[in-house]
């Protein structure tokens, strides 16, 4: 009924004013829409992002204006000309896609994108077949497929990360319990091309120069890599490329049991790695040390000349 008024209204109007019946009819179609969205349309594919380990992430959305039942949907991706794979998208996993409006992102690090190119990607129900496309055939074509310029992604394309390095000096030999904080110099640098926010330094007293980059925790007897008495210190942020001067304020000093030999004091920034950056394997800064053996103080540490009858003392 609404069809034929609307034809008869349409008709008449033209007849007279062909502007008006234009705009009409541009309206009467729109009411002539059908309010649902067919089923391959229900998904579809919002954005397309790197992935910060050199993939992909895919944002999908519910287009519809209502809360979709339990299915699957299969995303066919396929980077210029070449079938990369599907993933298979289960909404009874996804509620939040299943809401009127609702959007998901989906991460895959899998498909390495090491260099510019369009990646092209469509959704359909699961159960439904993909129609076959010819080689070198435009990915776009029909509506199906959407295609998004990417890449390169991740290390590629020389994300911008901050990098701590640091130099360590100290003293070439100490005694076992000398204080030595007076004497350590610390270089922190952010080698990276973003700044990096506060972070914080160990330093730890080791018997190999394989220190790792965690945390240490403090003994007042010798441990190997041990945290020392005062070697926790917090360092401001450092823009790219700029360098601190790093003081430690002790006292510290090496444990009064530690055995003579050779040891390596390490400066460990960022220990526990809270700070993404783009090499943490440079996060150790190492000094040699060599422990000396324990002065023996006591009787008999000092000599005494004792004179002899008869004779006399120069």
């Amino acid at each position: 009924m609404l069809i034929a008024s609307s034809s008869i209204l349409f008709g008449a109007a033209s007849r007279r004013r062909p502007e008006f019946g234009r705009f009409l009819g541009i309206v009467v179609g729109l009411l002539l829409v059908p309010a649902a969205t067919a089923a391959g349309e229900e998904i579809e594919v919002r954005d397309l992002t790197c992935h910060p380990a050199g993939g992909i992430v895919v944002v999908l959305r519910n287009a519809t204006q209502r809360t979709l039942p339990s299915g699957r949907h299969a995303v066919e991706v396929r980077f210029d000309d070449a079938a990369m794979g599907r993933i298979d998208v289960d909404l009874a996993h996804r509620p939040e896609l299943r809401r009127a409006g609702g959007a998901v992102s989906i991460p895959v690090p899998v498909l390495k994108v090491n260099r510019p190119l369009t990646a092209w990607v469509s959704v359909q129900a699961a159960d439904g077949a993909m129609e076959p496309r010819r080689t070198g055939e435009d990915p776009a074509g029909g509506g199906a497929f959407r295609g998004f310029p990417i890449g390169p992604c991740g290390s590629a394309a020389g994300e911008r990360l901050p990098d701590l390095t640091g130099i360590l000096k100290g003293p070439a030999a100490v005694q076992p319990g000398e204080e030595i904080s007076s004497r350590l110099a610390l270089t922190a640098r952010n080698a990276g091309t973003t700044a990096v926010p506060e972070f914080t330094v160990d330093l730890v007293l080791s018997t190999t120069p394989g220190v790792a980059v965690r945390p240490a925790s403090y003994a007042a007897f010798f441990v190997d890599g041990l945290l020392l008495r005062g070697g926790r210190v917090k360092v401001r942020g450092l823009a790219a490329g700029e360098s601190e001067s790093v003081r430690f304020h002790g006292p510290i000093a090496v444990p009064a049991d530690t055995p003579p030999g050779t040891y390596y004091l390490a400066a460990v920034l960022d220990p526990g790695n809270a700070i993404p950056e783009r090499s943490s394997h440079n996060n150790v800064a190492l000094w040699t040390l060599t422990v000396l053996p324990a002065r023996s103080i006591g009787v008999g540490s000092q000599t005494s000349v004792l004179s002899s009858p008869g004779r006399k003392q120069p």
